[in-house]
């Protein structure tokens, strides 16, 4: 497997439908490296063997 783009964004808050949500769904390209860690990564291995 290969990233090809790492993406973040901070939640804010938005109107929508007429209410204030909080959402995630804003992100911007991070630029350069990026140390990447997974808090599933041993049990996907386990999954994969």
């Amino acid at each position: 497997m290969q990233v090809i783009s790492v993406n973040v964004g901070l939640p804010r808050e938005v109107l929508w439908k007429g209410k204030t949500v909080t959402t995630g769904i804003f992100k911007e390209p991070v630029e350069g490296r990026v140390m990447m860690r997974c808090l599933l990564c041993e049990t996907l291995r386990e999954r994969r063997a």
